[in-house]
């Protein structure tokens, strides 16, 4: 198993179907009023990682 998936907290990668449903949701009336967000896609990998320097 590649190092990369024991690490992300969710046991794996995302595939591009969530991502597209993800923009799909963005895109769509039922997110009007998101604003000023970012969304990481990665698993949990960013709040488990040591920052970048």
């Amino acid at each position: 198993m590649p190092t990369i998936m024991i690490t992300c907290a969710s046991g794996g990668l995302g595939s591009a179907a969530e991502l597209a449903a993800l923009m799909a949701w963005l895109l769509s009336p039922a997110a009007t009023r998101v604003t000023g967000q970012v969304w990481s896609l990665d698993g949990g990998f960013s709040t488990i990682r040591p920052p970048v320097k």
